[in-house]
């Protein structure tokens, strides 16, 4: 299994798809697409305001996808690098190992921007 993962194929290809669900969600929500957005929210909100369990879980899971689509072509990269070939002999996998890197660090200085008031203690920081 573990060859299977680091050939740079299945690695871009794993880490393409691991980090879509999670991608997609942000879309449709950000910008709010019609169809899927209501469909989105049916799915995952018990009502207007509040996300239910599954739905919690569900976000959840998909935001653990993207540190694994990025492990995955870090190690790939690796690969190559420990074979003693030069970083870029798979520019895709290091390309998107970059983005699904930049990717994670967005979304967790969002989160943490978005907290911090909350941390420090600010009255009504929802």
């Amino acid at each position: 299994m573990n060859e299977v993962i680091t050939q740079p194929r299945t690695a871009s290809f794993l880490g393409v798809l691991l980090a879509l669900p999670f991608t997609l969600l942000l879309l449709i929500a950000v910008f709010n697409i019609d169809p899927m957005n209501s469909w989105m929210r049916n799915l995952l909100m018990s009502d207007s305001e509040r996300m239910h369990a599954g739905g919690l879980f569900f976000l959840i899971a998909t935001m653990i996808l993207l540190p694994i689509g990025f492990t995955i072509n870090v190690a790939a990269v690796r690969k190559t690098v420990r074979q003693g070939s030069p970083v870029m002999a798979h520019p895709v996998n290091a390309l998107l190992a970059l983005a699904l890197l930049a990717y994670i660090v967005a979304l967790v200085s969002a989160f943490v921007i978005d907290q911090y008031p909350c941390w420090q203690g600010v009255p009504n920081c929802d």
